[in-house]
């Protein structure tokens, strides 16, 4: 995945009321698109909406492999298939220290979830979602979908409603 693949450090700041409103564009987020390498810490987003097509995430809508340490979301993302509450789909890559209290979703997209819409590889580690998600099949409180990888000292709070695998 090209794309961003520097390091974006927040220095404890944060984006205040951040409106994205792109439907059926994919790969959105503050970083639409995170590249292999890509570090993304110590950010956080209070409030605002982020709308978008596949791929959507408040922080990130597309990651390759890459690390977000220490960042959270707050607001509410709507988007199609592999959308969540921090970061929309990721390849291989971690999410550490992260949270996302917004609610996630779209009546019928597949892997919705509160933190991570959908993964192929990765580690979930001390991290939250707290809003509620509404997806299709595959729909989750923490992730949508994940085939591989470990999730370590995470919780998620929500409601969940969703179709087959949710």
């Amino acid at each position: 995945i090209a794309g961003f693949t520097g390091t974006l450090d927040g220095l404890g700041h944060t984006v205040n009321g951040m409106v994205i409103n792109l439907p059926g564009t994919a790969s959105v987020g503050l970083i639409g698109t995170a590249g292999t390498g890509a570090l993304n810490q110590n950010i956080g987003l209070l409030g605002g909406t982020t709308k978008g097509g596949a791929g959507t995430g408040a922080l990130v809508g597309t990651g390759g492999t890459s690390t977000i340490y220490n960042s959270f979301a707050t607001g509410n993302v709507m988007g199609a298939a592999s959308t969540g509450g921090l970061v929309g789909t990721m390849t291989t890559g971690s999410i550490k220290n992260s949270y996302a209290t917004g609610h996630v979703s779209n009546v019928s997209a597949a892997s919705v979830g509160g933190l991570l819409g959908s993964g192929t590889t990765g580690n979930i580690e001390n991290s939250y979602a707290t809003g509620n998600v509404t997806g299709g099949a595959g729909a989750g409180g923490l992730i949508g979908a994940l085939t591989s990888g470990n999730v370590t000292n995470s919780y998620a709070a929500g409601d969940v409603k969703g179709g087959a695998g949710t």
